[in-house]
């Protein structure tokens, strides 16, 4: 009766995002899926969530499914129409879709058994993803999707993070980190989110890591 019951969309508060004062935003998520595609759909707030002037981005990434191994594009859009990035989306993307860390301790967002249920099951299908590439933006963008100099794609050279994020394929695989995916790497190693059971960061690399970060 719960799986029936699961949202369509599901209200969160980020316990990763913040917004540049350190308050918090808020994502409406849905997903819309077919034998091609996954349409990933996100309303994002850094205005709060009360007021008629709240105004919510529109975000949408896309994984196609036709391809091997599968791809991904991703887009901001405004009354229904592509505008440019906001931000670089790959800065925080290595891998098409994130988990989704929802703070299941909201003083503002009260979620339901069936909402936390929903990501848990939204987690899961983005980790069966296995490596995403990313799909060529045709669009001329002020804002690019990724950083292309030099410095910005060395590679993090880490052997336990290279167990995952690597360009071997298959369903473990995820995305090399790059430099330029530094705030990432950052909250998820100081939050012990990474590297997953059942591996462990040895200090040696862990001081490899912070000194790779500090290089920026």
């Amino acid at each position: 009766m719960i799986l029936q019951d699961l949202p369509e969309e599901v209200l969160t508060q980020s316990l990763e995002s913040k917004t540049i004062t350190g308050s918090a935003v808020f994502n409406k998520i849905a997903l819309k899926t077919n034998n091609q595609q996954d349409i990933w759909e996100m309303r994002q707030s850094h205005h709060g969530l009360k007021g008629d002037d709240i105004k919510w981005d529109h975000l949408k990434i896309i994984v196609d499914k036709t391809t091997t191994p599968y791809s991904v594009s991703y887009h901001q859009l405004e009354n229904n129409k592509e505008v440019d990035y906001k931000v670089s989306c790959f800065l925080c993307h290595a891998n098409g879709p994130r988990a989704i860390r929802a703070d299941f301790n909201s003083k503002h967002v009260r979620m339901s058994i069936q909402d936390k249920l929903q990501i848990y099951l939204w987690n899961f299908k983005i980790k069966s993803y296995g490596q995403v590439v990313l799909k060529k933006d045709l669009l001329k963008r002020k804002t690019p999707l990724k950083w292309t100099e030099g410095h910005f794609n060395q590679r993090l050279n880490v052997p336990t993070c290279l167990k995952c994020h690597n360009d071997e394929g298959g369903l473990f695989s995820r995305g090399a980190l790059l430099r330029q995916h530094f705030m990432s790497i950052q909250y998820l190693v100081d939050n012990k989110e990474m590297p997953p059971w059942p591996y462990k960061l040895p200090e040696k690399e862990r001081m490899k890591i912070d000194l790779f970060l500090k290089n920026f």
